[in-house]
């Protein structure tokens, strides 16, 4: 451990360190998977320098140093060229880790709240996608798995997520992940058409003032011309004034 309040001891020296006592373990091959894996668990995986707190991940399980991916997304032209990494694409995509660190350990910082298992890479963590904290995967087979609050700080969390999963279940994420963020794209796109179809009011029909002439067009449409005549004379008797003229 530093002490700068939350930098975390990962130089290159205790690395090599590392490697030499493992090599004495076991063959070159195993010896550098489980470097990686170790390394994967002390740097940020987008500026690949030491974590430190706080700490972030994301859906897809990398950990990051949060100010490192908050200028990551910021830089639209660099996350363009590490698109490994363009799913995270505003705060939300992002969930700051709670976690448990290693005060004097040589070969972890980070460890288990309940089991108290170093992360090394050997065993598999998991972040509670809610709350934030970060626990083996051995203790949370012991927990109740139908009930998903966390047992540390008993909030409710709505997913799990792997740490560090292996290259095909990363890519099983990914591919569910994108599939879920298009059709989020094509529901926004839909929603305000839809909105406003349902928050427009409905126009009121304008009705006309009564045109004088239009009785008179209606009259000379359905009636003709004999009956005019007719009506003209009818007229002129009601009235007692002749309609012929004089001389006749």
């Amino acid at each position: 451990m530093g002490g700068d309040g939350g930098t975390l001891n990962n130089s290159r020296m205790e690395l090599v360190r590392v490697r030499k006592e493992m090599m004495k373990k076991g063959s070159s091959s195993v010896v550098e998977k489980d470097v990686k894996e170790r390394d994967r668990w002390m740097t940020c995986a987008v500026s690949r320098e030491r974590l430190k707190i706080p700490v972030v991940a994301c859906r897809l399980g990398y950990l990051y140093n949060k100010e490192a991916l908050i200028n990551l997304i910021l830089d639209s032209a660099r996350r363009t060229r590490m698109a490994e990494f363009a799913h995270v694409r505003s705060l939300k995509d992002m969930l700051e880790c709670k976690l448990e660190l290693v005060e004097d350990g040589k070969n972890a910082v980070f460890k288990c709240p309940i089991s108290l298992k170093e992360a090394t890479g050997a065993i598999k963590f998991s972040v509670m996608w809610g709350c934030g904290h970060v626990v083996s995967d051995q203790a949370l087979n012991q927990l109740k798995k139908e009930e998903k609050k966390c047992v540390l700080c008993e909030e409710t969390f709505t997913d799990l997520v792997k740490i560090h999963p292996d290259d095909k279940t990363r890519t099983e994420l990914r591919e569910q992940l994108e599939a879920k963020q298009a059709k989020k794209k094509k529901d926004r796109k839909k929603k305000p058409d839809e909105t406003t179809k349902v928050d427009q009011p409905k126009k009121k029909q304008r009705v006309s003032a009564p045109d004088e002439k239009t009785p008179k067009i209606y009259e000379s449409l359905f009636t003709k011309g004999h009956d005019h005549k007719h009506t003209a004379n009818a007229r002129g008797s009601f009235t007692g004034v002749s309609l012929r003229p004089s001389g006749v």
